[in-house]
């Protein structure tokens, strides 16, 4: 029983580092603001956040199309989040902390280093297939989500969310190897 759950403590580990990493740049926006190339974006982006977050409508800088979508963005933010809080949980269920760390880190390297040999246009499609099938997320070049958001900006989100989920797993890794030596 113990090793059924020291597997699913390894396979969970890195969706936790990945999800982890992508609510902190989700609610610390100030990163994307750095990456804003369009200064119109600022303000609406600020305002969008904070819909993702609840408290603010989506701006009316967008057209009904991208409301649309961004109505569906918020919907898997949301559903990320209750992700997020059943891996914690399948987390501390597995209990084997150490070996879940250990391995779920070297399984977290390798999925990224799986996904750098995809070109991050086909990464970003397909993501955006899987997540969002009912369509509803393509845009013209001139629509306001893609003047504001191009796929630069995503791009470089998803090396930050990459990066600090290889930050995240190698603090929890160096937490696990000083425990394990005191």
């Amino acid at each position: 029983m113990t090793q059924k759950y020291v597997k699913l403590g390894i396979i969970i580990f890195p969706i936790f580092c990945l999800l982890f990493s992508f609510f902190i740049l989700i609610t610390d926006p100030k990163f994307t603001y750095l990456l804003l190339e369009n200064p119109e974006a600022l303000e609406p982006t600020e305002q969008l956040f904070k819909y993702f977050a609840g408290t603010a409508e989506i701006p009316d800088i967008f057209d009904q199309e991208e409301k649309a979508h961004l109505e569906d963005v918020a919907m898997v933010i949301r559903g990320a989040f209750i992700l997020l809080i059943l891996v914690v949980l399948g987390l501390l269920a597995a209990k084997q902390y150490r070996q879940s760390i250990r391995q779920g880190t070297l399984l977290l390297l390798i999925i990224l280093a799986l996904i750098l040999l995809v070109p991050f246009d086909s990464l970003f499609t397909g993501f955006h297939q899987i997540v969002f099938p009912q369509g509803g997320w393509t845009f013209a070049p001139e629509s306001t989500l893609i003047r504001f958001y191009p796929m630069k900006l995503f791009a470089t989100c998803t090396l930050a969310i990459a990066l600090h989920a290889i930050l995240t797993a190698g603090v929890l890794l160096g937490f696990e190897i000083v425990s394990r030596r005191g």
